[in-house]
């Protein structure tokens, strides 16, 4: 088959790696991690298997690819995508701040990490299915929480913890114990997930 891959790569002050998802029809599963030689350097992978891998091949109709990321010295990142073939829906899913990035509008993505993040940090999205686009459905009013809509709920905090586990059955979430800051809220339900990001005043 004609080649079809994406690969990413994430620059930081130290250097840069890369990771290559590829669509090209292969029977192996891909290529073990070659780590760089200076280990200041974060590195960009995926996992299988406790694996991580630095090519990793898939079939055509993935939806959803967990890209991980382990950022070695805190700082600012750059993420940046190039293709070859033809993808019609590349989405970055950034699971600490709930920011959802078109890759293919957007060339790049900038965000700051430590080295002590969860690493399944980020979700490449190739599918548009189960995805609500951008639409608000948690609001916040004094120390209680309102969800539209039915399903699991997780209020999530920028270090990545859990800080609410419940679900949401109509009468409003009491966040009376939350820290003043930034959150966000994932709202799994019967046939997507949501996610939206409230900062609590």
């Amino acid at each position: 088959g004609e080649a079809r891959y994406i690969d990413i790569t994430v620059e930081g002050r130290s250097g840069h790696d890369n990771v290559i998802l590829d669509f090209s029809g292969s029977e192996n599963e891909g290529f073990i991690k070659c780590m760089p030689a200076n280990d200041d350097i974060a590195t960009v992978f995926t996992k299988s298997d406790n694996k991580m891998y630095g090519i990793s091949c898939y079939d055509d109709d993935t939806e959803e690819i967990t890209l991980c990321f382990d950022a070695k010295e805190a700082g600012s990142y750059t993420m940046k995508i190039k293709t070859k073939g033809d993808f019609s829906h590349i989405h970055l899913l950034d699971k600490m701040t709930g920011e959802d990035i078109d890759m293919l509008v957007e060339d790049e993505y900038r965000f700051k990490a430590m080295s002590n993040d969860n690493i399944s940090r980020f979700i490449i999205r190739l599918s548009d299915k189960g995805e609500d686009n951008g639409s608000q459905f948690a609001y916040q009013s004094g120390k209680q929480l309102f969800i539209i809509g039915s399903g699991k709920v997780q209020v999530i905090d920028m270090m990545g913890r859990v800080v609410l586990n419940t679900t949401a059955d109509g009468s409003p979430l009491d966040i009376s114990n939350l820290k003043e800051a930034a959150y966000i809220v994932r709202l799994a339900g019967e046939n997507n997930v949501k996610t939206q990001k409230i900062v609590l005043l």
